[in-house]
């Protein structure tokens, strides 16, 4: 299936369908719109959180390509997006001078922020590192009882 033929128009900038462990799972692009929704999902246990324009043609390719994400990560991690045009008061809050910017936070707090079009090598590699940690984290924890 192409990347665009998922892509639709809504309340959501995209869903796609996964399968894990036998089970399938709809995984939504969330879109943003207020300030207490973004705070919902900084505080998840993983977001990775896409800031842009819907003009911006690196804005949509990076779109293009967390989607893509979404299809192996989706499972573990949340993907939203917002738009610093029609929100400028989040992009405010979370100094957003230049788009596309993606940040990454576990728990409310920002773990890697990261400016302009990013490669879906680069994200993986990171999505990668903070799910490891995130593991580690876990049985270290585990293994503390």
């Amino acid at each position: 299936m192409k990347i665009e033929s998922i892509l639709r128009k809504s309340d959501h900038a995209g869903e796609i369908s996964i399968t894990f462990c036998g089970w399938e799972f709809m995984v939504e692009l969330l879109t943003l719109s207020d300030f207490e929704k973004f705070e919902t999902v900084a505080k998840k246990e993983l977001s990775l959180i896409e800031f842009g324009t819907p003009w911006s043609s690196p804005c949509r390719v990076q779109q293009k390509i967390l989607i893509n994400l979404m299809q192996r990560h989706g499972s573990i991690i949340v993907f939203a997006t917002v738009d610093v045009e029609q929100h400028p008061g989040i992009a405010g809050r979370c100094q957003i001078q230049t788009v596309p910017t993606l940040i990454v936070y576990r728990k409310g707090k920002e773990l890697k922020r990261l400016v302009g079009l990013q490669s879906v090598e680069t994200l993986d590699a990171i999505l990668a590192k903070s799910c490891v940690t995130k593991a580690s984290s876990i049985q270290n924890r585990a293994s503390t009882k």
